[in-house]
């Protein structure tokens, strides 16, 4: 049977065919789970999880500008599970610390 669902994330709607289950949100990519008709379960936004959106920039602008600290924001995040990110974050600020490095030593 197929049933419309909402996103917990984004409050997209979409179909699917089953209930009491988890699926991929087709709008943002983020797992949700689909409850039974007649569920007074209310859709509210994962405030959590949207509330790491400005700590992931955060740590993608301090990886290039700061590494050192970049690097630390990169370690915040993989404990938040933010696992991709703080791994991408970790590896920019790595590259840009040599980066830095090398035109240090150069102009002085």
């Amino acid at each position: 049977m197929i049933i419309k669902a909402q996103c917990e994330h984004c409050q997209a709607v979409f179909e699917d065919e089953g209930m009491e289950k988890t699926v991929w949100c087709p709008s943002c990519g983020k797992e949700t789970h689909i409850y039974a008709k007649g569920s007074d379960y209310s859709f509210k936004p994962n405030v959590e999880s949207d509330s790491f959106d400005g700590i992931i920039a955060m740590g993608y602008l301090l990886a290039v500008l700061l590494p050192a600290v970049g690097f630390f924001v990169g370690v915040y995040l993989l404990f938040k599970n933010q696992h991709g990110h703080g791994a991408a974050v970790m590896a920019m600020s790595s590259a840009f610390a040599a980066i830095w490095t090398v035109v240090f030593l150069h102009f002085f």
